[in-house]
């Protein structure tokens, strides 16, 4: 009786909206009625002869709901085939058309499933439903951006492309305005008006984002953007096509925003490219110049101009790793092809090259020289090994010719002792090291002033420095300070014709002229290369008080080795030679 009450099972006929929401309410009805019933009867149908009956009605529950996920894939197809006669209209809509998509569509969109949406069963009505919307919405965006969006978006950027040189960053955003206006604006509405939505959300806005990425990455980025970028060869334009690009990126869409960033990142790429090759001509090859005059060296100046250039605009790793090139690249053609030249020219050169050294967030400046833009080397020292293999090899030999004496265990233990051994201390050692441009630079540095120092306190007081040499090689190894020689080692030394008094009195003379003019000449020299005034200080402190020690080391020398009354004749221009390099 159940199933005599049912109608029978035929092919439901489907040509428009109202065939799909009339069958799906009637197979949804009918899906409703089979499933009260099922409740409703089911003891009486499990029973005895009626469970065959149970089985038929569960079947033809099955059937049904395979029906439904029919209609609900005809729908879809439907709405495919309405979008495509829709579009062939071109920008004149059709509004019957217009309202077949819309109902079409929300009849996918607001199909749920009569019976209990927990069950297995009705959950694949549900998946169903979700798949024919995202079938209609992915041919939608294929037929839209294949058919109109992107052939339009290409034709604005063809309108605006510079075909010679890129002269003017503002085209690149009239490029971006123009596709964000009257590509991705309109597409945005025409796809919420099609399918009916007010505010997309994130089951719609999904395609359309999809679709509207392609299109602005394809006119935008590839066939826009990315041309232009490669004809640029300078790093002032490319900075100011990432300032101007970062600057605007959110007056646009987003697609749009996003193949302009795209943009940017080939502009960083780009830039630095065209820095290596600024270095290769301006650094590298550029080693003939005055390295006389006052002032920064043309490699100099091109290694502190390409970084500022690179500030902000290639990232901070690459700009860091770039840095290192280019400052060791300077510092190599300013220390080795210009050694002969001024060590304050050359200090002046370092540290200039310094102070452009990139500083890491939490580095002050001043900081230890391996915290930035330096890079940690690993290598395998050798040296132990050499000289473990030379030792197994050299024993080796020595137990040759003691073989035939020996038993073959004896024989096997020395081998084996001699290759424990050769494992222990055979293996090469791994070594860490850390290098790059702060750490050559410092280390030049430190080289290159240790040097200046010495010249300028040997130009200082140079008849002292013989003197207390001298004194130094005919004293006792073991005697530091003549205050602690005994009675006779002194009078050795008195008697020495360098001891004399008319000799000292002879050094502490021409000391006092020497720098009385070499002062002023230093103080002059430093003020011409080193702008810096602490720096030019430090420098003249670090000489000042090199030769004061000088002086009182002389002094301590006259003391011992003079009588005191002919000692008090020195003591005047003594003190007068040690207020010279007093600071003021």
């Amino acid at each position: 009786a159940l199933l005599h009450d049912l109608e029978p099972l035929n092919a439901p006929e489907i040509s428009d909206a109202d065939d799909v929401e009339r069958i799906l309410r009637q197979v949804s009805n009918k899906i409703s009625l089979l499933k009260a019933r099922l409740c409703a009867q089911q003891e009486q149908l499990v029973s005895g002869k009626n469970a065959t009956k149970l089985a038929d009605l569960e079947d033809y529950l099955a059937q049904v709901r395979a029906q439904r996920l029919g209609v609900l894939a005809a729908c879809g197809d439907l709405c495919c085939e309405a979008l495509q006669r829709f579009f062939l209209r071109g920008d004149n809509h059709d509004e019957a058309l217009l309202e077949e998509v819309q109902k079409l569509f929300q009849l996918l969109r607001t199909a749920p499933p009569s019976d209990n949406a927990e069950e297995e069963e009705d959950e694949i009505q549900v998946e169903a439903a979700a798949e024919a919307a995202a079938q209609v919405q992915r041919q939608y965006c294929e037929m839209r951006s294949e058919n109109k969006a992107l052939p339009f978006a290409l034709e604005l950027c063809q309108k605006v492309k510079i075909q010679e040189e890129f002269q003017d960053e503002n085209m690149l955003l009239e490029c971006c305005k123009l596709i964000s206006e009257q590509v991705c604006k309109p597409e945005r509405t025409l796809h919420r008006k099609l399918f009916a939505v007010e505010r997309l959300d994130d089951r719609d806005a999904g395609f359309v984002d999809s679709m509207l990425f392609d299109i602005c990455e394809t006119a935008i980025h590839e066939s826009f953007g990315r041309p232009l970028v490669v004809k640029i060869a300078q790093l002032e334009q490319l900075r100011s096509l990432v300032i101007l690009a970062t600057s605007n990126q959110h007056d646009f869409d987003d697609a749009v925003s996003q193949a302009l960033m795209n943009i940017v990142r080939d502009a960083r790429e780009r830039a630095i490219f065209v820095a290596s090759t600024f270095v290769r001509d301006n650094i590298e090859t550029n080693k003939e110049f005055d390295h006389q005059s006052p002032g920064l060296a043309p490699p100099v100046k091109a290694a502190i101009q390409v970084l500022s250039l690179l500030q902000g605009l290639a990232e901070t790793p690459a700009r860091n790793h770039f840095a290192q090139y280019a400052l060791n690249a300077a510092s190599a053609v300013i220390v080795k092809h210009h050694s002969s030249a001024e060590d304050l020219w050359l200090i002046a050169q370092l540290l200039a090259l310094r102070e452009a050294l990139p500083q890491s967030k939490n580095q002050p400046p001043g900081a230890s020289p391996t915290s930035s833009a330096s890079v940690q080397r690993r290598s395998l020292n050798w040296t132990a090994a050499r000289g473990a293999l030379a030792e197994f090899n050299a024993k080796n030999q020595s137990t040759t010719n003691k073989r035939k004496h020996q038993t073959s265990s004896s024989r096997f233990a020395i081998i084996r002792k001699k290759l424990s051994s050769f494992v222990q201390n055979g293996l090469p050692r791994l070594m860490e090291t850390t290098g790059g441009a702060r750490r050559t630079i410092h280390n030049e540095l430190a080289t290159v002033t240790k040097r200046f120092i010495h010249n300028a306190h040997l130009g200082l007081v140079s008849p002292l420095i013989e003197f207390l040499v001298q004194l130094k090689a005919e004293c006792p190894a073991d005697l530091d300070d003549l205050r602690d020689a005994s009675p006779a080692q002194l009078a050795a030394l008195k008697g020495a014709p360098f001891a004399q008094s008319s000799h000292l009195n002879k050094i502490l003379d021409a000391s006092l002229t020497q720098a009385q003019h070499a002062l002023p000449t230093l103080e002059s020299k430093l003020s011409t290369y080193i702008t810096n005034q602490n720096t030019r200080s430090l420098l003249l402190k670090s000489v000042k008080q090199r030769s004061t020690k000088t002086v009182h080391e002389f002094k301590i020398a006259a003391s011992a080795l003079l009588a005191p009354d002919l000692f008090n004749h020195l003591r005047d221009c003594i003190d007068k030679l040690h207020s010279i390099f007093l600071d003021d």
